[in-house]
């Protein structure tokens, strides 16, 4: 089924105005652009990052690397990356070519991938780096390679889930 994007109204404006994306993937999970120009669609069954003109609805560029179970996609904050994870990978693109800037190989039930002012964060599953202790972590990686610069355990895996990781925006 198409993918509907709403046009921004102002609290109080009446509105209801959008661009329809012809996307007939399901969408896993989806980042707007910092400007909000364009919407990165992440598709289950492929694994296809497709980059969308939100005013348009024009398909601007796909991004290919992940496997058909992708978890999450994230845009950096200066626009100029977009991530994108699944259960073997996190791959990191330059949002205007399209070149995959990165690869960070792994074996993990990855959740999601946030970008801060610091850098990237992937979230999920201790046997990312195969690590026997178990737990739900936190990954900093490199924003421009996906390499790995640290990790924080956070909690043990048979009592808790961690499904979002969200950062206040000034990181």
């Amino acid at each position: 089924p198409p993918l509907s994007v709403l046009k921004n109204e102002p609290v109080g404006e009446a509105g209801g105005e959008g661009v329809v994306l012809q996307n007939s993937r399901f969408v896993n999970d989806l980042a707007f652009s910092p400007d909000s120009r364009q919407v990165a669609t992440l598709s289950y069954g492929d694994g296809a990052v497709m980059v969308w003109d939100v005013r348009t609805g024009r398909l601007v560029r796909t991004l290919t690397g992940l496997s058909p179970s992708p978890y999450s996609i994230a845009w950096s904050p200066d626009g100029a990356r977009i991530a994108g994870g699944d259960s073997q990978r996190v791959i990191v693109w330059d949002a205007r070519s399209g070149q995959k800037l990165g690869e960070n190989l792994h074996k993990s039930l990855l959740s999601d991938l946030a970008f801060t002012a610091r850098g990237l964060f992937a979230n999920g599953a201790q046997e990312l780096y195969d690590d026997p202790k178990g737990g739900w972590v936190v990954w900093q990686l490199d924003p421009g390679t996906g390499a790995l610069v640290r990790k924080v355990t956070l909690m043990d895996p048979h009592t808790y889930a961690l499904d979002d990781t969200v950062f206040s925006p000034d990181g």
